[in-house]
């Protein structure tokens, strides 16, 4: 009976088949791996930068204003005069300031988009919020958008509270205001000047830009724009 078995040569050749198939399915692999990681780092760019802005609509939408404070003494109920420290303690005011600051745009204002997270939690709906670029704490060559908040309005139009990084690595954070009354779009904002006085932008448009995760020196734009109800004027509680 012949129980010729395979050659040295049909071996190597058979190896060398074999070697080539894997070698074709190990580069098909690496590039379908590649392909996913690209998608996914911009994906997360893309996530992270409409979170971000979700975030901010939402606040601006929200944003208000209250008649400036009254110069008159204060009264206890009855018309009685209140007490002196009561007549000349600083009452809280509202704001709407937006600074043009090149490619990275600062605006802070006083929003109804405050959240009570406690049961009898002395705060109401009012809020300062603020949003800035700062550059990242573990890394001082990469900049971030910021969001700062305070649950309380005081006499100050700074924000100066707990605040937490929206998005990593932005390289573009600019915020344009729709004047109703020059039907244009303005750059900055200042409703504790007299051109602007107690009134709100009819609109805000943001654009937010990030490096590219596949070409740094491209970028990833994003734009959204959003009405403000309450710009018909202030409101008094």
């Amino acid at each position: 009976m012949n129980q010729r078995g395979f050659t040295l040569i049909e071996v190597l050749v058979s190896i060398a088949i074999l070697a080539f198939v894997m070698a074709a399915v190990w580069t098909a692999i690496g590039q379908l791996l590649d392909s996913k990681e690209r998608v996914e780092r911009r994906d997360a760019v893309f996530q992270e930068g409409r979170v971000a802005l979700r975030k901010l609509t939402d606040d601006v939408q929200q944003a208000f204003l209250t008649p400036a404070p009254a110069l008159s003494t204060a009264t206890s109920e009855g018309g009685v005069a209140a007490p002196a420290e009561v007549a000349t303690r600083p009452r809280p005011i509202s704001f709407f300031i937006g600074d043009d600051s090149g490619e990275r745009d600062t605006v802070r204002f006083t929003s109804l988009s405050n959240m009570r997270l406690f049961k009898n939690a002395k705060e109401s709906e009012q809020c300062k919020v603020s949003y800035g670029v700062e550059p990242s704490k573990d890394d001082t060559k990469v900049q971030n958008l910021v969001r700062m908040f305070v649950p309380a309005l005081d006499e100050k139009d700074t924000v100066e509270g707990t605040s937490y990084v929206l998005a990593e690595n932005v390289r573009e954070f600019n915020i344009e205001y729709y004047d109703q009354r020059k039907l244009e779009w303005v750059r900055a904002w200042n409703t504790t000047l007299l051109d602007w006085k107690d009134r709100l932008p009819r609109a805000v448009r943001v654009t937010l830009s990030f490096p590219d995760p596949d070409e740094e020196t491209e970028s990833i734009v994003m734009m959204t724009a959003t009405m403000v109800p309450l710009s018909t004027g202030p409101i008094d509680f």
